[in-house]
């Protein structure tokens, strides 16, 4: 059997070393993850350049628009204080005192002996201007608005004449006054009409000297009513 001898044998086997080196795998597999993240790199580069030239147009398309958007929302901002005026007129105008009530309701209040010479009534109004206040917070300064408010306070005086002064008709007079479906209807439980003050001292009536009488006024203060912005 003729024996072959493969003379080149040894350098085909440094070939093949040559050729299954890890370290030249290596330098393949890396080059190629660079040249990806290459890639990436500009197509990032690209979206930017892309988003820059949308930020710049919607930019420029503002910079035209601003104007008229001021301008419209001023105009929402005056028609929403005219639209509160007109509410808070109208709130007003619907919930106003109205003072013939207790002037029908005197009227018709009526008791032997006693004589209504007068009847004023007082009212007044505390304003409380609206404030804006600012506080701090995680998220950012947070603005809180507190309305402003009137309220009205209503005075009610009855002066008149007891030509029954013996008797105290003018305790009568002033359960009548606190028991008529005005007041009843108005005033709180319990809270009625006051003596104010004292009562004079006997006095002749100067259409019939031989009757004397003391004069006295009677007050209530009506519920107070707050009215918001």
């Amino acid at each position: 059997m003729p024996i072959r001898i493969n003379l080149l044998a040894e350098a085909q086997a440094a070939e093949d070393l040559r050729r299954r080196d890890p370290v030249k795998r290596a330098v393949w597999i890396g080059g190629f993850f660079v040249a990806v993240v290459l890639l990436w790199c500009g197509k990032l580069q690209i979206d930017i350049w892309s988003e820059g030239m949308t930020r710049t147009r919607l930019e420029r398309d503002w910079a035209l628009k601003e104007p008229k958007y001021k301008v419209l929302v001023a105009s929402v901002e005056k028609a929403d204080r005219l639209n509160a005026l007109v509410a808070g007129l109208d709130r007003y105008s619907t919930n106003r005192f109205l003072w013939a009530n207790p002037l029908d309701a005197i009227q018709h209040s009526t008791i032997d002996d006693i004589q209504v010479t007068r009847f004023r009534g007082e009212q007044s109004f505390e304003m409380v201007n609206p404030e804006n206040s600012t506080n701090t917070t995680p998220n950012g300064p947070v603005v809180t608005h507190k309305p402003g408010v009137a309220t009205e306070k209503i005075r009610v005086v009855v002066e008149a004449r007891d030509f029954n002064n013996q008797n105290q008709t003018w305790t009568k007079y002033k359960e009548v006054l606190a028991s008529s479906p005005y007041f009843k209807r108005h005033l709180k439980r319990g809270e009625g009409f006051v003596l104010d003050g004292t009562q004079s001292a006997p006095m002749r009536d100067p259409y019939d000297p031989l009757h004397e009488y003391v004069s006295f006024s009677l007050v209530s203060r009506l519920p107070e009513v707050k009215r918001y912005e």
